[in-house]
């Protein structure tokens, strides 16, 4: 029954990585922009966020780290940046949902909301602000409001998909053990 558990927990981590590679590989195309400025919704964060309030904070931070590189990636920024942050985010995530909170969808939406909204201020900061970009109102009514919006939007849809594996027979989820029957 042990190695069942074992098997199945690998499973889980080997789907987790393969969907946090197909986020990335959407985030790079051109397949999901809307509108004139090209707003894609930040689908690496969307899916760390809900690997991270599944699963405990150690595997919420491994999974932030490989989020973040995806984004590092994704970003143009030196690999590390991003993965400090969500490994960070991922422990704390994690601590919260496992110790103090069961994960329903309202929970997730919201962590997610504050996990995409850090990230965009952020990258927002980092790359606009502190370089004196000019015309930082356009920037954030344009760009990264609709990605903020796009992304809050899209969260449910990934939320129940990760809830599907978390509790699916073949991947060992522990129905009593975190998420309430919501």
């Amino acid at each position: 029954m042990e190695s069942f558990k074992d098997k199945s927990l690998y499973i889980r981590f080997i789907i987790y990585f393969f969907e946090l590679y197909v986020f990335y590989s959407l985030e790079q195309s051109t397949f999901l922009n809307i509108g004139e400025f090209a707003a894609k919704p930040l689908l690496v964060v969307i899916g760390f966020s809900t690997i991270a309030v599944f699963e405990n904070e150690f595997v919420g931070m491994i999974f932030g780290v490989v989020s973040g590189i995806f984004l590092d990636m994704i970003f143009g920024v030196p690999i590390g940046l991003c993965a400090m942050l969500l490994c960070f985010l991922g422990y704390v995530i994690g601590v919260i949902t496992t110790y103090f909170i069961k994960p329903n969808l309202l929970v997730f939406w919201s962590i997610s909301t504050v996990t995409v909204f850090v990230v965009l201020l952020l990258r927002f900061l980092f790359f606009y602000v502190l370089k004196n970009v000019t015309g930082l109102e356009f920037i954030l009514e344009k760009i990264f409001l609709p990605v903020m919006i796009y992304s809050v939007i899209i969260a449910p849809i990934v939320f129940w998909f990760n809830r599907c594996i978390y509790f699916s027979k073949n991947t060992g989820g522990e129905k009593n053990k975190k998420v309430n029957n919501f």
